[in-house]
């Protein structure tokens, strides 16, 4: 890791250590939390227990990685629905906790500070050994090199050729994210499509580039992370087509990807998904399983779902196991 990001390692430890404490500190010591509890709220005790609770699970829940987004989410959610009690102390000028007034108002923009510090914490992702860091560049290069690239097929997915046999015009610049060995990548632009073909393996670009080498296709080759494409290509392409990355990338990279997706498309433009594992139960990966309620809410105020299904012209090895999803940018 580099070193900012072991700062960040050590700003999680902390505030996790914090919640936990303070969440421990509202079962040893509730009528520290009582002094401060509005009037107008029922059941002082029980919230006080029911917030400490959460505080601890929050706490515990913000070490991991797989579980970082939402424990984030749900501090400021908590931390929103405690600032009551702030506002309360500060309303009585501290003598709810015998403190004095420039404390006790000066406590409240610090509720902010928490927010903040949990929103930015929510996309952290720390792996220490490099061997496994799918975030790197040389853990895919391995793989191609190696070749333990059990995702290739061999040659463009059945459901791309029929797409692209039945579209009546060009889609014009179209971007493939992790594109890999390139199947789809040629597929695209044997229709006089010009192609961006993307992926941060250098070995994975120098495979594709041999077999395009003797060829006049419309491919541009793009040794690149693709989370770094909004620096050069905004707004810039008709069609992004996914199909095996968004699989790879960590989870808590997701939002980002669509983040990314809806910044390096033209207005109107397409995301055309092949999505896949819809059937994988655990979340160990790569590849990483994939839900159609997390796209949805990804999705949303970026793209509209235009069409949604599950392919019959899918591999047997993937039957059932991947969905079409096309997404069109909305704003």
């Amino acid at each position: 890791m580099k070193i900012k990001d072991y700062f960040k390692f050590l700003s999680i430890i902390l505030t996790s250590i914090f919640y936990i404490n303070v969440g421990i500190k509202h079962f040893t010591d509730p009528q520290w939390f009582l002094q401060i509890m509005p009037p107008y709220l029922p059941f002082h005790l029980e919230l006080v227990y029911i917030s400490g609770l959460f505080e601890i699970l929050l706490g515990i829940l913000l070490l991991f990685n797989f579980t970082r987004y939402h424990a984030c989410m749900g501090l400021i959610l908590l931390l929103v629905l405690v600032f009551p009690a702030n506002i309360y102390l500060a309303q009585t000028n501290g003598k709810a906790m015998d403190i004095s007034p420039i404390i006790a108002w000066g406590r409240l923009p610090f509720q902010l500070v928490f927010i903040g510090i949990a929103y930015l914490q929510r996309d952290f992702v720390f792996i220490f050994n490099k061997k496994y860091d799918i975030g790197l560049s040389s853990f895919w290069n391995d793989k191609y090199i190696d070749e333990k690239t059990k995702w290739d097929i061999g040659g463009p997915t059945p459901i791309l050729t029929n797409y692209m046999k039945n579209k009546k015009t060009n889609i014009g610049k179209v971007c493939v994210l992790g594109c890999g060995n390139g199947h789809d990548v040629i597929e695209l632009s044997r229709y006089n499509n010009e192609v961006y073909a993307v992926d941060f393996s250098k070995q994975a670009i120098q495979n594709l580039e041999n077999k395009i080498s003797d060829s006049n296709l419309k491919i541009k080759l793009i040794i690149e992370d693709i989370f770094n494409l909004d620096q050069n290509y905004l707004n810039s392409f008709d069609m992004v087509y996914e199909y095996t990355c968004y699989c790879a990338i960590h989870p808590n990279q997701r939002k980002r990807y669509f983040d990314l997706v809806h910044k390096i498309l033209k207005k109107d433009g397409i995301l055309y998904g092949i999505f896949i594992p819809f059937d994988k139960k655990t979340n160990n990966g790569p590849p990483f399983k994939v839900n159609l309620n997390e796209i949805k809410n990804y999705a949303i105020g970026k793209f509209d779902i235009i069409e949604n299904y599950v392919s019959d012209l899918s591999i047997p090895q993937r039957r059932n196991r991947e969905r079409v999803i096309i997404l069109k940018k909305i704003a």
